[in-house]
């Protein structure tokens, strides 16, 4: 499944994956301000860390629910 491949280090703030919401490098290195090399980069080291290709939008959109509930899950076991 994707948490475990995704493992304990992931955070929806640290180990985001790159992603405008389209999936085209292009678009997505533009809205994160950065090359489109650098976002290609990013792109496929997310896909060899995990197995899962962020630019098809049905993968995207299950990496970004795992990472929000990992995020809130994370958020309602810290201590008050």
């Amino acid at each position: 499944m994707l948490t475990a491949q995704l493992g304990p280090r992931a955070s929806a703030e640290s180990e985001r994956p790159p992603g405008a919401g389209n999936g085209a490098t292009a678009a997505t290195a533009a809205a994160v301000y950065c090359h489109r090399n650098t976002a290609q980069h990013r792109f496929n080291r997310f896909l060899g860390l995990t197995g899962n290709d962020v630019r098809h939008p049905e993968t995207a959109a299950l990496v970004a629910l795992v990472l929000r509930a990992r995020s809130r899950r994370a958020g309602a076991q810290a201590p008050p």
